[in-house]
């Protein structure tokens, strides 16, 4: 008894909506009756696919001429009390939705095939009675079959007798459409737009044009108008169960209606700031991309906390079980086109599952190796002293890489690594370092001997970094900007349990590295291209190479019709005037919406409770260079003081420190907005992101496109400006920090013109490029070095009396660069180099060096 009072409930339709119609508040039946109209155009739909001949003996459902009367509805019984009866509406949740059977159904596929356009009026006729509650007698719109065999809406001719005369002798009357009475009709219900519309367009489906036009007489007060130009294309069964889909999962933004233009607006998350979930603006049909790369981190999770699955994705090293297992991944493209986007989920997703993540991010402006070094500093950092709460499992996992790096290295190597990540010397305090011998913290040994070592710490870093049973993420971005020392590392991280000689038999080690680059700023010949191709033939690897391409017209289209909140039939031709537009730029779409937005093309009207546009005005709105002119015009509605500190911070790379601006703005007289207050005014305008004290230009098109705003010869002297100011701060302090002057001399020599500078000027922009080289090799940066030191003696040889004149400081010098030379194994350019000492050197010890 009690099995059968539990089984789902056939009643018709007219009976449920009777029931629900009595016994439910008003947002619970519209809610009821979109899980109803749901189920029913699923079911509408699934009949019109199957198309399957009948039999002569067959009934069938004649989908064409199908009423409420038609449809059965299953409800899931209430089992709060089981003694009341169906017909007390004892019953709620619905199951499923079904049409009765008629023997006329294959007479009427003889007579016409079937027209899934009639099907549509047919389901918004159901519709109609559905949220009208079951009053059709006093609805407007009635259904008549016309000689053509066409089904189409007319207008009742009692409804026609009831307008006002009041009103009709004061100015002409309006020619009405049916389908827009039926959207009043179901308007002065109390349903919301989106029913409105929903009905109103699947009862236009048989019209003779019905791509029709959401446009308006300005007399007219139908609110299903509103005064700008939209085609609407044609709706079909599959866009009516979508659009009811969302309305089911999504009710407060597809359902109901939203008379708030800033809500409208804060929904549509085209202005999110830094730390919300704007991101997936940027994930838009990129459903595969992120698919690869959820597998990726799914695999190396598995394997390194030995998590087997019964099957690993290809040819898995990890399905031999081996100790070692690493995922590389590289996504290449267009700038704008979102691999950063894809790669900020990969490390969000990493970081919440408890991954070390360290993430490099190259730029043009700084050192390859001082970004990985970077990005080991910030993971250390994560664990250091500080006021934020770890997982205590994490915790104890770093805790085990410290005693690693103790137990594993001697003081030299330990002072080297200090130099490259500060934070280290925090976590591991333990090994006692030699301050005051910075300079000479590498030791000239073989040919190479620097460049070798410093491999070595890497490969030491990471190495006990996978002996604690947590899985590592390393991510590379800007590849394009990487040098040979930068990719042959990025190497190191891939093959360092090849030659480990750590006892790993209880460890399983799983790496996930992740790069990605400028596919027109990499080419085959290039070394990052040969060294992926190399890595291919590598056993303890999986290499997977991703194109990001642009995206299609159907993802801009699902891109605005999710953030306007409107069907995809409303924003289809809007989304392929942004195609034409952009090419598909994901960046420069979503600058392109902002840009409409801001400029009042693109606007939520509370009248017709939607976003509104006017299709030729969209077209008219010009974009040339690349859509690059967005940027230009979106700049200039910024703050003056905000503009100058944002180009300050674009002459210094991709992100500052809040530190750094801080000191410039010691000696800028000009400035009279708070730097803080400026980036946050930044932040606000999605230009910058913060993180910490660390700010970031949220796009490298943005950065570029601010650094581009300075005149050339002005951006020389801002350079300069912005070099002197940091040294000045830096020989004021007691404890001299290399980072900061390494900074300094970065943006000096990007500033300093040879030719015209002054015998003073010259002798100390060469002595601050010799103190940076020599830090630089102190930090086995020896790349960086080289380049400091090339500066330094290109600047002395503008006075062919160097060697006289600065004798001290092109011994010094050259001196320098044949240590360079040595450590780091360029063995063709130490002879120039030697050679130079021997024939100027004034006293024997001078020569030594060169013997």
């Amino acid at each position: 008894m009690e099995g059968r009072n539990n089984s789902p409930v056939a009643v018709a339709l007219r009976e449920w909506i009777s029931n629900s119609s009595s016994s439910l508040t008003s947002n619970d039946y519209l809610e009821s009756a979109v899980d109803l109209s749901l189920f029913l155009s699923a079911r509408l739909g699934s009949l019109a696919e199957e198309a399957v001949e009948l039999s002569d003996d067959d009934n069938g459902v004649d989908l064409q001429h199908v009423t409420a009367d038609d449809v059965i509805v299953h409800l899931e019984r209430s089992r709060t009390d089981s003694r009341l009866s169906e017909s007390e509406g004892n019953y709620r949740a619905i199951t499923s939705v079904d049409i009765k059977p008629t023997s006329k159904a294959r007479e009427a596929a003889i007579r016409s095939p079937l027209d899934q356009r009639e099907v549509c009026v047919a389901l918004g006729m159901i519709l109609l009675k559905v949220f009208s509650k079951g009053n059709l007698s006093n609805s407007p719109v009635s259904v008549e079959r016309t000689t053509d065999g066409m089904r189409h809406l007319t207008l009742r001719s009692n409804d026609t007798a009831t307008t006002n005369e009041a009103s009709t002798a004061v100015q002409p009357a309006v020619k009405r459409r049916p389908f827009e009475e039926s959207f009043n009709y179901l308007q002065g219900w109390g349903m919301p737009f989106a029913i409105c519309r929903l009905v109103s367009d699947l009862l236009h489906a048989t019209s003779s044009n019905n791509c029709h036009t959401d446009e308006l007489n300005a007399n007219d007060t139908n609110l299903f108008f509103n005064s700008t130009t939209t085609t609407i294309a044609p709706i079909s069964l599959v866009e009516a169960q979508y659009d009811l889909a969302q309305m089911k999962h999504n009710p407060e933004k597809f359902l109901y209606d939203c008379t708030c233009p800033k809500k409208a607006l804060e929904e549509t998350r085209l202005f999110a700031q830094s730390g919300s979930n704007a991101g997936d603006i940027d994930l838009y049909g990129r459903e595969d991309e992120i698919q690869t790369l959820m597998d990726a981190v799914d695999s190396v999770s598995s394997h390194t906390r030995g998590e087997v699955k019964a099957a690993m994705r290809g040819d898995s090293p990890s399905s031999n079980q081996g100790e070692f297992f690493c995922e590389a991944i590289f996504l290449s493209g267009y700038s704008g086109g979102g691999k950063s986007s894809l790669i900020h989920h990969v490390v969000h997703t990493c970081k919440k599952g408890g991954w070390f993540v360290m993430s490099a991010k190259f730029d043009r402006q700084v050192a390859p190796l001082m970004s990985i070094a970077k990005a080991f500093d910030d993971l250390i950092g994560r664990f250091g002293p500080s006021d934020k709460e770890v997982n205590p499992t994490m915790q104890q996992a770093f805790d085990d890489f410290s005693n690693s790096i103790i137990s594993s290295i001697d003081s030299q190597g330990f002072s080297q690594l200090c130099d490259l990540i500060p934070n280290l010397g925090m976590i591991c305090p333990l090994i006692e370092t030699d301050d005051d011998n910075t300079n000479e913290a590498v030791s000239v040994g073989k040919v190479g001997s620097g460049r070798n070592r410093l491999h070595y710490l890497f490969h030491l870093l990471i190495s006990s970094l996978s002996l604690v049973g947590v899985p590592i993420l390393i991510v590379m971005d800007d590849l394009q900007w990487a040098d040979a020392l930068a990719i042959e590392l990025m190497s190191t991280f891939t093959s360092f349990w090849e030659d480990n000689t750590t006892n790993a038999d209880d460890h399983r080690a799983g790496v996930l590295l992740l790069g990605g680059f400028r596919r027109d700023g990499v080419s085959d010949e290039s070394i990052l291209a040969k060294q992926l191709e190399s890595m291919q033939y590598q056993k303890s690897i999986n290499v997977c190479k991703l194109q990001i391409d642009e995206l299609s017209r159907q993802d801009v289209n699902d891109l605005i019709s999710t953030k306007l909140c409107l069907p995809f039939r409303y924003t289809r031709q809007l989304s392929d005037i942004v195609v034409r537009k952009t090419n598909g730029n994901p960046f420069f779409v979503v600058e392109f919406l902002r840009s409409l937005i801001q400029n009042d093309t693109l606007q939520f009207s509370v009248k017709s409770r939607r976003w509104s546009f006017d299709e030729e005005v969209v077209d008219l709105y010009t974009m040339t260079n690349d859509a690059a002119d967005l940027l230009t015009k979106k700049l200039g509605r910024l703050d003056h003081h905000v503009l100058e500190t944002l180009k300050e911070a674009s002459c210094i790379g991709y992100q500052v420190d809040i530190c750094t601006l801080n000191l410039l703005q010691q000696g800028n007289t000009h400035q009279k907005l708070r730097v803080e207050d400026a980036l946050d005014l930044a932040v606000h305008e999605g230009i910058v992101e913060k993180a910490g004290s660390i700010y970031s230009f949220s796009h490298d098109k943005l950065k570029d496109a601010i650094y581009m705003l300075i005149p050339a010869q002005e951006r020389l002297k801002l350079h300069k400006s912005i070099g002197m100011r940091i040294v000045r701060f830096v020989n004021s302090e007691r404890e001299k920090t290399p980072s900061a002057l390494l900074l300094a001399v970065d943006q000096i020599n990007m500033s300093a013109n040879e030719s015209s500078l002054s015998p003073d000027e010259r002798s100390q922009i060469a002595q601050l490029n010799l103190t940076a080289g020599k830090h630089a090799v102190a930090a086995s940066s020896f790349e960086q070095a080289r380049e400091y030191i090339n500066k330094g003696l290109l600047i002395l040889r503008q006075d062919p009396s160097h060697w006289e004149s600065q004798y001290n400081l092109t011994l010094d010098l050259f001196e320098t660069s044949g240590r360079i030379s040595t450590m780091n194994g360029d063995i063709e350019a130490m002879p120039s180099f030697l050679e130079d000492i021997l024939l100027h050197a004034r006293t024997f010890e001078d020569s030594l060096t060169a013997r």
